[in-house]
């Protein structure tokens, strides 16, 4: 009986095998889409927008118009090439698209970006300032005792109610300092 069904099976795959091969070779597709060998319909045409005022350009959206200056570029016109001939390798100019990176050289990038990631640390450095000062009152904190070491002279040693650090302060000042470590008002 066994035998009986893989021949039946056997007989069904050859049958499959053979309708695609016939589909295929008469030139059909397997998966009859309904737009194989049918031409796409033709674009809209164009119609030009009415002419805008000297100096504005309507954006893309054609919502509302923008100020460039002099020039007046319609959509779909792009500017000479020659007009930024010397700006080669540099960043773009903010008359260019956003997407017009690709005249950036590597290095010029790499400039970009190290200034940019050197103005936000200046600012997180600016930000944790602010926060430590608000959070001592604005006092400012003592110098760190290291164990072993001896008080130098016009200094004294002054351990954290709080924390038990050694700190330094001047000897006859009476500014008032907060612990190097904890932040904790001295005395």
């Amino acid at each position: 009986m066994s035998g009986l069904i893989s021949i039946v099976l056997w007989i069904i795959i050859i049958a499959a095998v053979s309708g695609v091969l016939k589909r295929k070779s008469s030139g059909g597709s397997g998966d009859q889409n309904p737009y194989y060998n049918q031409t796409p319909p033709a674009p809209p045409a164009y119609t030009p927008s009415p002419a805008p005022q000297p100096g504005m350009r309507e954006m893309q959206s054609g919502t509302a118009p923008v100020h460039t200056g002099a020039t007046n570029y319609t959509a779909g016109t792009v500017p000479d090439k020659s007009r930024y001939a010397g700006t080669k390798n540099t960043a773009y100019s903010p008359s260019q698209k956003k997407g017009a990176k690709a005249d950036m050289s590597t290095t010029d990038y790499l400039r970009q970006k190290a200034n940019l990631d050197e103005a936000d640390h200046r600012q997180e450095k600016q930000q944790e300032f602010r926060r430590a000062r608000w959070e001592t009152g604005g006092l400012p904190a003592a110098k760190r005792l290291y164990e072993g070491d001896s008080v130098p002279q016009g200094m004294r040693r002054v351990a954290c109610s709080y924390c038990g650090a050694d700190n330094l302060l001047p000897q006859g000042s009476g500014q008032k300092y907060t612990c190097y470590f904890c932040r904790e008002e001295l005395e």
